[in-house]
This record gives C-alpha cells, sequence and structure tokens, in this order.
C-alpha cells in the first residue's frame, strides 16, 4: 500500500513529494517505509505490530506545534538543533569531537578519558515532542530519525540518518578502524549523519495519515 505525495514547490522551483509505503507481512505485522526521492527511509524493512503503527499514525499533537525559527533553519543546522534538543547523550559525542577530545588512540586511558567526558552530569533535559515516533525498535534504535517542525499550515518532515556502530569488537567505531587505526572525525560529518527535509502542506500530512488508519482498520 502506497500513501501519497503530498508536496508543494519550493520557492527555487523544485518539487519534493514522499511517500509512505506500508506493507501486511501477516495477520499482525505491518512495514512501514518512507520513500523520498525514489529513496527508502529507512533502507531496511521496517516491521511492528499493526497496533504500534496505529499509534504512531494516531498521533496529532506533534501537528499543533509551531516552530518558526527551527522552520527557517537550512537542512544541515536543522538536524544538528532537533538532535540536540532531543538526543543529549548523543549530541555530548558530537560536542566533545568539536572540541577535539575524543580518543586518538585505542588505548585504556584514552578511551577512559573519553568515557568520562561522557559521563559528566549535565543539566539538560531532553525534549522529543518534535520526534515522530514511528518505531523506537526499527527507527529511533537503528539510527533513522524522523522530525515534524511546523509552522503556519506548512510542514517540514526532516528525516535523520545517524550511521550506528553495533559491533561489540568495534565499539568504537566513530573514532577507529578496525585495525584500530584512527579514522578523521569531525562534528556531525557527513560519513557519520545525513539529512533530507520535505516540505508538505500539513493538512495533506494530517490526510494521509488518516488514510493509513482507515486501511490498517479495515
Amino acid at each position: 500500500m502506497i500513501f501519497g505525495n503530498p508536496g508543494i514547490y519550493l520557492d527555487d522551483g523544485t518539487y519534493d513529494d514522499f511517500s509512505i509505503i506500508i506493507e501486511k507481512l501477516t495477520t499482525d505485522l505491518y512495514s512501514v517505509n518512507f520513500c523520498i526521492d525514489m529513496k527508502l527511509f529507512p533502507t531496511h524493512l521496517a516491521y511492528n505490530e499493526k497496533q504500534i503503527i496505529l499509534d504512531a499514525f494516531n498521533e496529532r499533537d506533534i501537528f499543533q506545534q509551531q516552530s518558526k525559527e527551527l522552520f527557517y533553519l537550512e537542512d544541515r543546522e536543522l538536524m544538528i538543533a532537533l538532535i540536540k534538543e532531543s538526543f543529549v547523550n548523543i549530541y555530548r559525542i558530537e560536542q566533545v569531537i568539536s572540541l577535539g577530545l575524543y580518543p586518538k588512540e585505542y588505548s585504556d586511558n584514552e578511551l577512559k578519558k573519553f568515557e568520562d567526558l561522557l559521563d559528566y552530569d549535565i543539566a539538560v533535559e531532553e525534549n522529543r515532542n518534535k520526534l515522530w515516533e514511528i518505531d523506537t525498535l526499527e527507527y529511533t534504535n537503528k539510527g533513522f530519525y524522523v522530525f515534524i517542525v511546523n509552522y503556519g499550515n506548512e510542514t517540514k518532515i526532516v528525516f535523520i540518518q545517524q550511521k550506528k556502530y553495533d559491533d561489540q569488537d568495534n565499539k568504537y567505531g566513530r573514532f577507529f578502524h578496525k585495525d584500530r587505526s584512527l579514522k578523521r572525525v569531525s562534528f556531525f560529518d557527513d560519513i557519520n549523519w545525513s539529512v533530507k527535509v520535505v516540505k508538505v502542506l500539513k493538512d495533506d500530512l494530517i490526510s494521509i495519515n488518516s488514510m493509513i488508519i482507515d486501511k490498517l482498520l479495515s
């Protein structure tokens, strides 16, 4: 089942569009992926129980917020701002990188100093009210984030992908190759982070959500 494409022409004459692809896998399992410029997001088949998906598309409060300042940021700045306010621990790693305090060699001493910096108590509360939690296990935990930023009658859907290093033998894969040689590292670098922003009419997106709910309940 393909739902879309809500979209509008941008000031530069280009057209942003996307669709939502939902497939029934079993009686209770459905997959949910976005299609942006003919590319899937997430890049894997993201599936879960039907009720989890229904809960995500039943979310309405996220479309009522107004965020003028965020709405007019450039894509990269918007990505950084959303991660900063939503995932304090993830942003902390990028902050340490920006200060050049990441480990430069794979040694117990260097790694401990890095971990101590991450454990530093920062009195910053996370605010995830713009994070569209489609599926925590298949999206957020695997480094795929969808944010909703509204202003006026328009909505920006912000698709952010973070490269994950889950191999236990390569815990510090952001900084070291598997042979433990040092990588080139920089603040929110393009190797580890990517962002795609789609601008749509808010009412169109809400309408798409309603159609998805009706279809799942039919």
